[in-house]
């Protein structure tokens, strides 16, 4: 009986030894381990603050290169070109960015601007580089209000959002504006729009500023005083549905607020409309969407440009914005942006 007890004591004695030795082994290791993650969190804290200062310093000397190549010249007046009012059915951003590409690639191909692509509006300043446009030929950029903003880390990840108020592109534009300012260096801004386009240039220029920030406002087929109609009204929301096409209609509460009076800013403001036929009843010629006295404005430069109806799936109100097709309303822009005399 003694010996089965000693046997029975000298298992224990040796299983208490074993998890011993294994828990010696787990709180060295922990400590270790520690230690380790300290002394790589402090020199990783150091590495970060490294970079940091570095990345500051080649900032301030992308910026002081900037300020110097733009030290003895004006900056040229940058452009932006602005879409209209586009189908939701094939992809209203893409859509939208087609529709303006035919006179961005016309403005490069003719040497009149240095195209600098798509813009769109950036959340984070610091991807930026301040004056990277500056002491250039006039540059020229494309861009949409049916993004809210792309992704500071640019992975892709964009935020449409193009079932909104005329008003909130308006705001998206403000920011777009600010990123070219902030780009080229230059204090004021050209802007071509097609259609809806010049609504949101308007509500930016009138509503949410004072328009020091935009020289020359281009509007081209831009419903100024809305669109009527049964058949219009229909169309627009079969389109792209949405506030949009409320703000759109004739004597909206957003048109008349627009129009309720002369603007005191000092833009200049020049329309072009489009007069080819007489569509749905209306008795104004029209661009087959647009009525001519809905573009024109009484503090605008206005001008009329005459065509012919496009037979199929398209309109002249697009055709105007394809400089091969409607060489006239590509050359009246030249002459408003002072690019050609």
């Amino acid at each position: 009986m003694k010996k089965r007890l000693e046997k029975h004591l000298g298992k224990r004695i040796a299983l208490f030894a074993i998890l011993s030795f294994f828990l010696v082994i787990i709180v060295l290791g922990l400590f270790f381990s520690v230690n380790y993650l300290q002394d790589y969190y402090f020199l990783t804290n150091k590495e970060n603050k490294l970079i940091e200062s570095l990345t500051s310093y080649q900032e301030e000397l992308l910026d002081t290169f900037a300020d110097i190549i733009g030290t003895n010249q004006t900056p040229q007046v940058p452009l932006i070109i602005l879409h209209g009012h586009s189908s939701r059915s094939f992809g209203s951003l893409y859509l939208s960015l087609e529709t303006i590409d035919p006179m961005y690639q016309q403005f490069i191909e003719d040497e009149y601007y240095v195209g600098k692509g798509l813009l769109l509006p950036f959340d984070n300043q610091t991807l930026l580089r301040k004056n990277v446009w500056a002491g250039e030929k006039s540059v020229v950029v494309k861009t949409t209000y049916y993004v809210t903003s792309i992704d500071e880390l640019l992975d892709q990840q964009i935020g449409v959002s193009d079932q909104d108020r005329i008003i909130n592109y308006s705001q998206r534009l403000e920011r777009i504006i600010d990123i070219v300012l902030y780009k080229t260096g230059a204090e004021q801004v050209d802007i071509v729009a097609h259609s809806m386009g010049g609504l949101v240039a308007r509500g930016y220029v009138e509503l949410l500023s004072d328009g020091s920030k935009v020289r020359k406002l281009v509007m081209i087929g831009t419903p100024n005083h809305g669109f009527e109609g049964v058949f219009l009204d229909g169309f627009c929301d079969r389109l792209h549905p949405g506030p949009e096409c409320s703000d759109m209609r004739a004597r909206s509460k957003f048109l008349r607020i627009l129009n309720n009076q002369t603007p005191t800013n000092n833009v200049e403001y020049y329309t072009i409309a489009g007069s080819c036929c007489k569509t749905y009843g209306q008795p104004y010629t029209t661009d087959e969407i647009i009525t001519v006295p809905s573009v024109k404005l009484e503090w605008a430069t206005n001008t009329v440009v005459k065509g012919n109806s496009v037979f199929g799936i398209g309109s002249f109100h697009n055709q105007m914005m394809l400089p091969r097709q409607t060489p006239q309303v590509y050359n009246h822009t030249l002459q408003y942006l002072e690019v050609i005399s």
